[in-house]
């Protein structure tokens, strides 16, 4: 009866634990990238913008997001697959070669979204200032790679 009740509260603990981290996660939402909405805001109190100028921003970063998000799973899948290929004892390289080429179109494909993206950013800013400020934003949003050679 005692081992009935401790596994019964255990039980009962572990789905506490994941209601509450089930909420958590909607609540807060998925660790990442940001949302589109929080992103607008960003972009609304630094460059000043208009409430037609934040419904440019918003529908945008909304495609853009959305377009690299599918773009990056793709990119995912096929390098998955060209992993499990190279394991294999019978490998065909044309097929490897293939798929590498996939990988290649597919960044492509994304450094043209974000091109495009930031181009119809550009283009919704209404003066010098903003643009100027926009390029502030993007410049601090580039990666630096810091390469050391042993």
């Amino acid at each position: 009866m005692r081992n009935q009740k401790k596994w019964l509260v255990g039980i009962i603990v572990i789905l506490v634990l994941m209601n509450v981290t089930m909420l958590a996660f909607f609540w807060m939402g998925p660790k990442g990238r940001p949302a589109p909405k929080k992103i607008t805001n960003h972009f609304v109190k630094e460059l000043n913008l208009s409430a037609a100028q934040k419904t440019i921003f918003e529908k945008s970063s909304e495609t853009h997001l959305q377009s690299t998000k599918i773009t990056m799973d793709s990119i995912k899948a096929q390098k998955e697959t060209m992993l499990k290929m190279l394991v294999e004892k019978d490998k065909s390289l044309d097929k490897l070669n293939q798929i590498i080429e996939k990988i290649g179109n597919l960044e492509a494909k994304r450094d043209k979204n974000l091109v495009s993206h930031y181009i119809e950013l550009e283009e919704a800013c209404e003066s010098e200032e903003q643009r100027e400020n926009l390029r502030q934003i993007f410049k601090k949003s580039i990666p630096r790679h810091k390469h050391k050679h042993k």
